[in-house]
């Protein structure tokens, strides 16, 4: 099972996850963060995130395991540019 998840959406805002065949696969409230998460999907395309009445682009849930013991983690810099930096599964990053 997978996962897809919403951010920079209006905090409190009703949201819903709609799967490729148009049923309700998720909804709820987004978070005081601007955050949504779903979690148990199946892999497929054509999901699609609908916010306060809005539908957004569609979107697929793709069938892939993540990298073995280890954590990409994503910062953006004081400049401006994205760096990943990989950490082991059992370090957090600094």
């Amino acid at each position: 099972m997978y996962q897809a998840y919403l951010i920079d959406a209006p905090p409190g805002a009703r949201v819903q996850l709609i799967d490729g065949a148009g049923a309700s696969v998720g909804s709820g409230q987004v978070d005081r963060l601007g955050s949504f998460l779903v979690r148990e999907l199946r892999a497929g395309e054509g999901y699609r995130f609908v916010v306060a009445g809005k539908p957004g682009n569609t979107f697929a849930v793709r069938d892939e395991s993540a990298p073995d013991r280890v954590t990409v983690w994503s910062s953006l810099s004081p400049s401006g540019s994205r760096w990943a930096r990989p950490w082991p599964t059992a370090r957090s990053p600094p």
